[in-house]
């Protein structure tokens, strides 16, 4: 069975199939602007089952299949723009399954496969903007499973931060890195040398008595040197702490990187 859909204008679409012998089904829709789109495969047994989505606008876009024997299992969405995306595929015995979601803008995408047995399970992702992304994979027994996510979220803001004692530390802002996989400051030295280290805090708040030195060992910065500090505990809240070395200030400028 083949089944094509093309359709340019606005619609609430919907493509079911369902297949109670082998075959090789395909379901191929495509929309050039905003729908609530939904394709709907259920097959019953052994088929070449492909499933081929593309929208060029928002729309709240959905793809399930369902499968009880094995197949060659592929399924494919394609969004340029912002939508609620959501892609399903459940298989019970082996094959050979892909799912393929590239999104170009926002959105809640959600990508989910399980499998009860062994097959060559590819799951790729593609973000080019911030979204709620939800994979989910389930595999009950082994198989060459690939899961490709690119695009992830990243911070990256810089700061002048100005040190004028020897007494008393400066600190940079307060940054929330509980969401970051990986956090480091990156910090250019001034016109005279300053010490620089972590600080750690539960939650925050200005008070000394709610920060606490990381295990990092305080750095010597010299003059126009550039040095990296990455905290070795784990915290919600980090700082940079900066103090002259001698008796000449400063002004530094600091880099906060980290990864999703």
């Amino acid at each position: 069975m083949s089944m094509k859909v093309f359709t340019d204008t606005d619609s609430q679409f919907l493509a079911r199939v369902f297949q109670p012998t082998a075959s090789s089904l395909k379901m191929e829709p495509i929309q050039t602007v905003a729908s609530n789109l939904q394709t709907t495969a259920n097959q019953s047994s052994a088929s070449a089952l492909q499933m081929t989505a593309n929208q060029s606008a928002a729309s709240a876009l959905q793809m399930t299949a369902n499968q009880s024997s094995a197949s060659a299992l592929q399924m494919t969405a394609n969004q340029s723009a912002a939508s609620a995306l959501q892609m399903t595929a459940n298989q019970s015995s082996a094959s050979a399954l892909q799912m393929t979601a590239n999104q170009s803008a926002a959105s809640a995408l959600q990508m989910t496969a399980n499998q009860s047995s062994a097959s060559a399970l590819n799951a790729t992702v593609f973000q080019t903007a911030a979204s709620n992304l939800q994979v989910t994979i389930h595999q009950s027994s082994a198989s060459n499973m690939n899961i490709t996510l690119a695009n992830r979220a990243v911070v990256d803001e810089s700061a002048v931060l100005t040190v004028a004692s020897s007494s008393t530390y400066a600190f940079g802002a307060t940054k929330t890195v509980i969401s970051l996989s990986k956090f480091s400051f990156l910090v250019k030295g001034g016109t005279a040398s300053v010490n620089v280290k972590i600080q750690l805090s539960p939650n925050g708040l200005t008070a000394a008595s709610n920060w606490i030195d990381d295990d990092t060992v305080t750095r010597t910065l010299t003059a126009s040197a550039l040095t990296i500090l990455t905290p070795t505990r784990f915290s919600k809240f980090v700082r940079l702490a900066a103090i002259q070395a001698g008796t000449q200030s400063a002004s530094l400028t600091v880099y906060y990187q980290g990864q999703v």
